[in-house]
């Protein structure tokens, strides 16, 4: 009798632990679930913010080209013309015709980089090579107004396509009109970029 009653209690025993190590394991796998959720959480966020960084930059790019280089003003040059009308650029960071070409296709798709140096995005060609040298044809710059400021400029959260090359988003920045009227509005545009050979690129000239 007495043995009978120790293997009922054995077997017990037995149930009992193997219950507790399915509770454990039932434990683990939901543990699991919840990393690996929170770890996918984490990835999304990541690739968002560095989205978003990666656009303000070539919003910030594409603003320069419009503000220091193209539309509103130039590259800096020197007094005395190289030959004809054309002058050596004195810029320090610009110091060959490759570096501003590689900075261009670096900020936009190919199409608008092609339009912007070759003059054809509303801008005339200022910029020529001459032997090595950037040069700056001072006949080919245009004297035209221009009222919208970058410098405190905002994008909203990049809305990325199904396929996650493309993105769209709407930059703000301010614009004073000429007039009585001098308090600065707000200046929005709606704009886009794409990723080209896992390069994100503008698809809309910052202007």
């Amino acid at each position: 009798m007495k043995k009978l009653i120790c293997l009922i209690l054995a077997s017990l025993l037995v149930l009992s632990f193997a219950g507790c190590g399915n509770g454990n394991d039932e434990k683990k796998e939901s543990t699991s679930k919840k990393s690996t959720s929170a770890e996918e959480e984490k990835d999304t966020t990541t690739e968002t913010v560095t989205l978003k960084t990666t656009v303000n930059d070539l919003v910030k790019n594409g603003a320069r080209c419009t503000t220091e280089i193209f539309d509103a003003n130039t590259l800096a040059h020197a007094d005395e013309p190289l030959k004809g009308n054309l002058y050596p650029v004195t810029d320090e960071e610009f110091t060959s015709y490759e570096k501003l070409e590689t900075f261009v296709r670096n900020t936009y798709v190919k199409e608008l980089a092609d339009d912007i140096l070759a003059g054809q995005a509303g801008s005339p060609t200022i910029y020529t090579d001459v032997d090595g040298t950037l040069c700056i044809d001072t006949q080919s710059i245009s004297n035209r107004g221009y009222f919208i400021d970058w410098t405190d400029f905002k994008i909203s959260e990049p809305a990325l396509n199904e396929t996650k090359d493309k993105c769209t988003f709407t930059v703000t920045a301010a614009i004073t009109e000429p007039g009585e009227n001098t308090t600065p509005e707000p200046y929005e545009l709606d704009a886009s970029a794409a990723c080209v050979e896992g390069k994100w690129l503008l698809e809309t000239i910052i202007r």
